[in-house]
């Protein structure tokens, strides 16, 4: 029994190299790729309530906060009115406008600018997210104003190139 046993193992470790050595073995490599988009949200105050406009003084809003998540470089903010005239006042619905363009001050605007026809930059050369917290609003009244409720229409944009 002994001779068989002997002879078993020796069949083993000498015909095991035969039955390895058909396996066939091959690699390949794979190549996984995403892209991530260019992405941009802006979120503005839906409103900003002034103050009484009290004839013969300039009134101003509390600071207003503008947020931009983005992903970009080089993103700029600008604001311009989009209603009424487009000529920076603020108009009752019957466009009577008061005597005085809006006035906006914050980001990059050190001191109050008056809106007009044009677009005014608030912010530009940002990287990344930001929040800008320094956004004020002044309206100058005039002494002979007109009685009523007035209100003028804004519209910011954030824009970016990579």
């Amino acid at each position: 029994m002994k001779k068989v046993r002997i002879f078993g193992v020796f069949l083993l470790v000498c015909l095991a190299p035969v039955f390895t050595a058909n396996i066939l073995a091959e690699t390949g490599n794979m190549t996984i790729q995403g892209s991530v988009p260019t992405s941009m949200s802006l979120t503005v105050p839906s409103s900003v309530q002034m103050p009484s406009l009290v004839p013969g003084t300039s009134v101003e809003s509390a600071a207003q906060t503008v947020t931009i998540n983005t992903n970009t470089s080089n993103w700029t903010l600008t604001v311009a009115e989009t209603g009424g005239e487009n000529d920076g006042y603020m108009a009752m619905s019957n466009y009577h406008k008061l005597t005085y363009p809006i006035q906006i001050c914050g980001g990059d605007l050190t001191s109050f600018q008056s809106l007009g026809t044009s677009t005014l930059t608030i912010k530009s050369g940002g990287s990344g997210p930001a929040t800008i917290s320094d956004i004020y609003f002044r309206q100058p009244v005039a002494v002979n104003e007109t009685v009523g409720t007035y209100s003028i229409i804004l519209m910011f944009t954030a824009t970016a190139s990579n």
